[in-house]
């Protein structure tokens, strides 16, 4: 189940985490879309990608979604 993620979101999922974090997901095809909107808390979506807010629980969950091919944290840009 573990193959989904990136390396980052993998050692996150391993460690368990409290609360929401942002998640890009990328799904076989844009028309899969709907149903996971139907199930969890869009940010963004751009074609086949999507920015979820996902509980570490979700994120078990959509693991299991066959429409879904990769999970990778969302990145956030800081400024100095």
């Amino acid at each position: 189940m573990t193959e989904k993620l990136d390396p980052k979101a993998r050692v996150m999922y391993s460690e368990g985490y409290q609360g929401e974090r942002d998640f890009k997901v990328l799904l076989k095809d844009p028309s899969c879309g709907e149903e996971i909107k139907g199930k969890y808390r869009v940010k963004a979506k751009q074609g086949n990608i999507l920015i979820l807010s996902l509980t570490y629980s979700e994120l078990k969950n959509l693991l299991k979604d066959e429409c879904v091919q990769y999970v990778s944290p969302a990145q956030r840009l800081e400024f100095k």
